[in-house]
């Protein structure tokens, strides 16, 4: 056992063993979870293949296919293919490589926006038909007639405009607290409604009540 022990430690010295899964460049080891592709990663590289396929499925058959929505759909996946190398770089690369999809939900919408304005199609009045049959009324239309009240308004307006602030807020709170996998963890959870819901929307486009 002696015997065994001294030929792995002068293999050691030598160079003979190569580094295992896991050990960082200088001897220490990467946590295993800056290696790996994390949920976030695949469900955005899910995403861009539901938003290339509606992409193929909706564009206009008379116009080419649009190159730059398909570069920005592999843009996604190789972001999530090199997240884990940034994670495990630490510093600002480990932030970029945690918040990347949160940075680029923008991005997203736009691209969307660009595949439903070409399409010229939404599903608008279908919708409407459906409050109607719910509601009994349009609440967009009727909410607001009924109870047209700046002190109401007000406080419901902000709190919409809340909701951009809450998704910065929510991880950045948690990161600057000291608590970096809560930080991860609310991203997935943000990113999945994000993707859910943009998927419903570029397969099932709504203007919305204000540009119908």
């Amino acid at each position: 056992d002696l015997l065994q022990r001294g030929a792995r430690a002068r293999r050691g010295m030598a160079g003979g063993d190569p580094a295992g899964p896991g050990a960082a460049g200088d001897g220490g080891v990467v946590p295993a979870g800056r290696l790996a592709v994390v949920p976030l990663d695949r469900v955005t590289m899910a995403f861009a293949a539901l938003f290339s396929l509606a992409v193929v499925a909706r564009w206009p058959g008379a116009r080419p296919l649009p190159a730059g929505l398909f570069l920005f759909a592999a843009f996604l996946v190789l972001m999530a293919s090199v997240a884990p190398w940034l994670r495990r770089r630490g510093g600002l690369a480990q932030f970029v490589g945690d918040f990347y999809a949160l940075i680029l939900a923008v991005f997203m919408y736009t691209a969307i926006g660009v595949l439903n304005r070409a399409a010229g199609t939404s599903h608008d009045l279908l919708l409407q038909h459906w409050e109607q049959a719910l509601f009994g009324v349009q609440p967009s239309f009727d909410w607001i007639r009924a109870q047209p009240w700046p002190w109401l308004s007000g406080p419901l307006h902000l709190a919409y405009l809340s909701y951009y602030l809450i998704l910065a807020a929510a991880p950045l709170g948690l990161l600057l607290s000291g608590r970096s996998q809560g930080a991860r963890e609310a991203i997935v959870l943000i990113m999945c409604a994000f993707y859910v819901c943009y998927a419903t929307f570029a397969f099932f486009p709504v203007a919305g009540p204000r540009y119908t």
